[in-house]
């Protein structure tokens, strides 16, 4: 199992901050869950999001080089969100989606720096999917999604928020930054 921990205070009011727990199964997420809130400080915690998903390999990029499982790096910022198409995405053929993500993952490649993490949350969440970009410049963030906006693929997106910025810190200072 794989923790990051990301401080969100002062971009968010209901999140002060997040944990990106990846496991290869759930019970060790849950478990830390309650762990935590068996904690002296987990009393005082309130989970107000949690997003739950599973890594796959995406159809759409049978072509290239993606790793099905997360690139955990040492980026400054991750930005976290759920994501979920509409039901004229999923009825279209294979092809013409095809087509579409070809476009989309181009305008991905415009941005090396920035790793995107895909993970699908069919049957076991409320979204299609959560994506988590892991990146050292909001600014090229920022651009990569104007561009993806642009693409044919974005108009079958029905809702991609809330989306969770938060910086890179040790849970030694959240703690501190709560007053822990």
């Amino acid at each position: 199992m794989a923790v990051r921990s990301y401080l969100t205070t002062g971009f968010r009011e209901d999140i002060d901050f997040f944990l990106w727990v990846l496991s290869k199964e759930p019970e060790p997420i849950q478990e830390l869950a309650v762990n935590i809130y068996h904690t002296g400080f987990g009393k005082y915690l309130h989970m107000t999001t949690s997003y739950f998903a599973l890594m796959r390999e995406s159809p759409y990029v049978k072509d290239h080089l993606h790793a099905p499982a997360p690139q955990v790096g040492p980026c400054k910022y991750l930005v976290v969100y759920p994501f979920i198409k509409a039901r004229e995405w999923y009825l279209m053929s294979f092809d013409a989606r095809q087509g579409m993500m070809n476009e989309h993952i181009k305008v991905g490649h415009e941005f090396p720096a920035i790793r995107i993490n895909t993970a699908y949350s069919f049957g076991v969440d409320d979204q299609d999917f959560v994506v988590a970009f892991d990146t050292n410049s909001l600014t090229d963030f920022q651009d990569l999604v104007m561009r993806l906006r642009e693409t044919e693929a974005s108009r079958y997106t029905v809702r991609d928020t809330p989306m969770i910025v938060g910086m890179a810190k040790s849970l030694d200072d959240i703690l501190t930054t709560a007053g822990a």
